[in-house]
């Protein structure tokens, strides 16, 4: 049987979404710059870890390395504060999303110790060589978002036996097809006519004031759905595939056309029974773009976009694309998305937590808490929704400015908890949605543990690391994204491995990364995910570095770091500047110059990566890295002394004031002891002597001799 004469495609696309699932939104969202949450790590013992499941790590008998560690010795002029702490984390682990299930052991905290003195950074590259590399080429020559154009939907209606949905009147349809064999007109605005049509056994068309809306075609045999849809020439089109709650396959759509298939209960492969064509309708497009939420960022907003040009109040099609703007790094643009959603929807949990996540990606930390716990409050009967509220909770504590990694724990234990109870629900959508709120508190666990101040944290880590491994695997749920999911676990697992200041060698996780994220960006067809996916990667790197730099592994972090400064430099060229983007950046440069500096015994092979940073390290501290303040003035204060030896005394001097600046704001707001100061007197001192303004460096060398006297008490 041939369609072809009487079912014409034209250009367009019509229908109405008949069993649409309301996606959960496990957001991978874009990941923010990484403060150092602590400049040491807790001291371990060798206590036996608590089990996960039925307790909450012990309380804590004070907070871990909230504070910067003290810089090294100040008595040789000029003294380079970075020299003795450099080798601290950036910052704390990323937060994640909701999560999995209960490892047998979670560690318990201790109070910590002396702080441990951190190596500083350095930049490795590609090719290890000494000096940046301008306008770096993204990993493998991968075509960027600048090369392709946007995707440009042209949407028309299908034709059949000449009827058009949205177009055809019913004077005009009972022209083309004579005279109904019966009306129904009981409903005063729609009307239904059946025809009869050979070679079909039954054609009914729906018509509302007056025009045709919708047409359905009744099949006599089953048609495999493949070959109909080549029949027809809709093979060029990607599908929306429509399935009820339960995850059976009803039928698929394709939007562009206004058609949908219905396929016929109890077959193995699809056939179709039942023909649909439909005016265009913004739905199938919505529903497209939501099954294949990062697979196609660019063709997503394209169906967004145009579903919301057909129906501008469609809630789903502004949640979902605030969704995928927020994964990309478009914050301006998905706070307004998200706002439209909740304009419409506030009462939703999903879209008030998807809001909360934007606004502290933009800096309103304290905002976005609030609004967590809102969405907490108004997911009370939605236990899977309730779980992935107290997992992002969990998440913002953690990144937030007082980093409290116990509390953050133990909403992340609720979450897996009640997660737990919904794995094995017959509704596919919540099903999923508690795998991945189970995989995502899992991750936040671990970093939970590697951050905080606990016992036996190199233990515990690895336990939560490896029964990440297992759900990863044994989850059907997560499957579909196996890769996507491993290369999670990759991510987190580095964060981890930074917190826990070099004590578990990285290499398994940093191959593992490279080996997912290469395939994810080979296999991505669409710009804006591969341009995701390089951040992330080199977010990988950028952790691998430290670890490495901790572990006084040298080439291993300078090749790490040249990695990440290929990766992220070409996924920055590829967006619009994000918070926080130049403080990540600038501190990446920082430690790849400061690690050649001290390396080479030559501190002005660091110049040019100090060049780059200096700009970028001078623009305001992000709010979620306001801990960091004294950190930062040590850093401006470091590389000054190299300025200094450059034979650029004016840099030097500027630097060093900024840097003291900085110290002083940090000692006022007690982030660091004042014995902080010492150094930036001393070197001041030094410096002002020799450019001859005695008077300035008599009045800075009286202060540091003041704070060393104080010091030594």
């Amino acid at each position: 049987m041939r369609f072809a004469a009487m079912f014409r495609p034209r250009l367009g696309h019509a229908f109405v979404l008949w069993a649409m699932l309301s996606g959960i939104a496990t957001t991978h969202s874009f990941v923010m710059p990484r403060a150092a949450a602590e400049d040491a790590a807790a001291d371990e013992t060798g206590a036996e870890p608590a089990p996960a499941g039925d307790a909450e790590p012990a309380a804590a008998e004070a907070p871990a390395n909230d504070v910067p560690a003290t810089p090294g010795d100040e008595s040789a002029p000029p003294a380079d504060p970075e020299s003795a702490a450099s080798d601290t984390p950036d910052a704390a682990a990323a937060p994640a999303e909701p999560a999995a299930a209960d490892p047998s052991a979670v560690a318990t905290e201790t109070e910590p110790d002396a702080p441990a003195v951190v190596v500083g950074d350095q930049r490795p590259t590609a090719t290890a060589t000494d000096a940046p590399q301008k306008n770096a080429s993204p990993a493998g020559d991968v075509p960027t978002a600048a090369d392709e154009p946007a995707p440009k939907i042209e949407a028309e209606a299908a034709t059949f036996n000449g009827a058009q949905p949205g177009k055809t009147t019913r004077a005009e349809l009972e022209t083309l097809w004579g005279k109904p064999q019966e009306v129904d007109e009981s409903d005063e605005t729609t009307v239904q006519m059946q025809f009869a049509v050979a070679p079909f056994s039954q054609v009914t068309a729906t018509l509302e004031q007056g025009v045709l809306t919708n047409i359905l075609i009744q099949l006599e045999k089953g048609f495999p759905a493949a070959a109909l849809a080549k029949e027809l020439q809709l093979d060029d089109f990607m599908p929306a595939v429509v399935s009820d709650e339960f995850g059976e396959l009803l039928g698929q759509a394709y939007p562009e056309r206004g058609v949908i298939f219905t396929f016929a209960e109890g077959e193995r492969d699809p056939v179709v029974s039942q023909i649909i064509i439909e005016r265009i309708d913004a739905q199938p497009f919505v529903l497209r773009a939501e099954r294949h939420a990062r697979a196609r960022y660019r063709a997503n907003l394209a169906d967004l976009d145009y579903a919301l040009s057909l129906d501008p109040q469609c809630v789903r099609a502004h949640a979902l694309r605030a969704r995928i703007l927020l994964e990309v790094g478009n914050f301006p643009e998905a706070r307004q998305a998200i706002a439209a959603a909740c304009e419409h929807d506030a009462e939703n949990p999903e879209y008030r937590l998807l809001q909360a996540k934007i606004w502290e990606q933009q800096g309103d930390s304290e905002g976005a808490l609030v609004e967590t716990r809102a969405a907490l409050g108004l997911a009370e009967k939605d236990p899977v929704w309730k779980a992935a509220a107290l997992a992002q909770l969990g998440d913002q504590i953690a990144a937030g400015p007082d980093r409290d990694y116990k509390q953050a724990a133990t909403y992340h234990q609720q979450a897996i908890r009640l997660a737990q109870a919904h794995l094995n629900d017959r509704r596919v959508a919540v099903r999923r949605a508690a795998h991945q709120v189970l995989l995502d508190a899992h991750l936040e666990m671990a970093n939970d543990i590697a951050w905080g101040a606990w016992n036996n944290k190199a233990t515990a880590v690895p336990q939560w690391l490896q029964r990440t491994e297992k759900l990863i695997s044994d989850s059907p749920a997560l499957q579909a994204d196996v890769v996507n999911a491993r290369f999670q676990l990759c991510q987190q697992a580095l964060a981890a491995c930074v917190g826990l200041q070099g004590k578990v060698d990285p290499r398994p996780w940093i191959d593992a990364a490279a080996q997912h994220g290469a395939k994810l960006i080979k296999t991505a067809d669409d710009p804006l995910a591969r341009q995701r996916i390089q951040w992330e990667l080199g977010m990988a790197y950028y952790d691998a570095l430290q670890v490495y730099h901790m572990r006084r592994q040298f080439p291993q972090a300078l090749e790490y770091g040249g990695k990440a400064v290929t990766n992220l430099e070409a996924a920055v060229a590829q967006r619009e500047p994000i918070p926080g983007q130049s403080y990540l950046m600038g501190r990446l440069y920082f430690r790849l110059g400061s690690i050649l500096a001290a390396q080479k015994k030559d501190r002005t092979q660091a110049i040019p990566w100090f060049d780059k940073a200096v700009p970028l390290m001078e623009e305001p501290i992000p709010q979620t890295a306001m801990a960091d303040i004294g950190r930062q003035g040590e850093t401006f204060v470091s590389m000054a002394v190299s300025y200094w030896e450059a034979s650029q005394p004016q840099e030097a001097l500027r630097l060093t004031e900024q840097g003291l600046k900085l110290i002083e704001q940090a000692v006022e707001e007690e982030i660091l002891e004042r014995t902080a100061l010492a150094i930036p007197y001393s070197n001041l001192a030094d410096m002002h002597r020799q450019l001859g303004d005695e008077a300035k460096a008599k009045s800075f060398a009286e202060m540091a001799a003041q704070i060393q006297s104080q010091k030594r008490r």
